[in-house]
C-alpha cells in the first residue's frame, strides 16, 4: 500500500492547485491499479486544503484517514474512512509525516513561511527524509528528494 500525506492551506487552494491535485491523484491511483495495489491519503482534516484534496481523493475511491486537531475551529469534519484520535496542530501533522511514505504540500504562497502549519509539517517531513512534492499556487510542481547520508 502506498501511503501519501497531505498539508495544505487552510485559505483554500487556486484553481491551479486544485488542477494538479487532481492529477496527481489520478496518476497515482492509475499508477497503483497497474499493480494492484492501493492508495492511501492522510491529512490534517482542515477547512481548506485538506478538505478539497480529500473530497478529490474520495470521487476516485482512494481510501482516506483524516488526522484531526484538537481544536475543532478548522477542523472540515471530512468522511474520511479512517480517523484518528484529535491531537494538538503539531503532533497530529508529526503524525502524518511518521504514518506516511511522502508528503504532499500545498502552501498558500510562493514562498516558504515561518509560521505556517503548511510549511511546519514541509520542514519535518524533509528532516525525517520523506520526499515532498510541493504545488504552488502558480500550478508548478517543486519535487525533493530525501537528502542522503
Amino acid at each position: 500500500m502506498r501511503k501519501i500525506g497531505v498539508t495544505a492551506t487552510r485559505n483554500g487552494l487556486t484553481a491551479a492547485q486544485v488542477h494538479v491535485f487532481d492529477r496527481l491523484l489520478r496518476e497515482a491511483s492509475d499508477e497503483l491499479a497497474e499493480e494492484l495495489q492501493e492508495l492511501e491519503l492522510h491529512h490534517g482534516d482542515c477547512v481548506g486544503g485538506d478538505a478539497t484534496i480529500d473530497q478529490m481523493a474520495r470521487h476516485l475511491g482512494i481510501r482516506r484517514v483524516s488526522h484531526p486537531p484538537v481544536n475543532a475551529g478548522y477542523r472540515a469534519w471530512c468522511d474520511a474512512d479512517d480517523v484518528r484520535e484529535p491531537r494538538g496542530y503539531v503532533e497530529r501533522d508529526h503524525d502524518i509525516v511518521e504514518e506516511t511514505e511522502e508528503l504532499w504540500v500545498g502552501p498558500g504562497g510562493m514562498t516558504e513561511q515561518q509560521r505556517s502549519g503548511t510549511w511546519l509539517t514541509a520542514r519535518y517531513a524533509r528532516k525525517h527524509n520523506r520526499p515532498l512534492v510541493i504545488v504552488w499556487p502558480d500550478g508548478r510542481v517543486s519535487r525533493e528528494a530525501p537528502q542522503v547520508g
